[in-house]
């Protein structure tokens, strides 16, 4: 009899202690959350304090822009976007945001500066990131 308690305290243990981190890390990971621009956010106080007024620039310079919503649908049968904006040029950067992100908070600077030396640019919505489809980031996976 003492054994069958040894088993269930052990089994028990692995459900807490196993079982119950992994499941509610993979749907804090790998599950869709809306990303949101930093100018969505509020800054005053955080790592990016000192940058606020760049950072505003740089937005507004981006938004300022015409862009295009471009889309493809991917083999599962989503619907992938992403911002095209035209230079004019036969050269274009395509650019992927990186975790949870949403494109112009990782790309703000670098997409005026490109587009002021002559290229194109793809901002990439990745996999169930913004307006993107999907349940689950892949991170590149699929």
């Amino acid at each position: 009899m003492p054994a069958i308690w040894v088993i269930l305290g052990l089994i028990g243990i692995y459900l807490v202690f196993i079982v119950g981190p992994s499941v509610t890390g993979f749907f804090l990971i790998f599950c869709k959350r809306w990303g949101s621009s930093y100018m969505d956010r509020k800054l005053e106080g955080t790592t990016v304090n000192d940058y606020i007024p760049e950072l505003r620039e740089s937005f507004a310079g981006m938004e300022a822009r015409e862009t295009k919503d471009v889309s493809i649908v991917s083999f599962d049968g989503l619907s992938l976007h992403g911002d095209y904006y035209d230079s004019g040029s036969s050269k274009t950067a395509i650019l992927f945001h990186g975790y949870n992100a949403y494109p112009l908070n990782n790309f703000s600077f670098i997409g005026n500066d490109l587009l002021e030396r002559g290229f194109n640019v793809l901002m990439i919505h990745q996999r169930a990131h913004n307006r993107s489809e999907g349940k689950h980031c892949t991170m590149g996976l699929l």
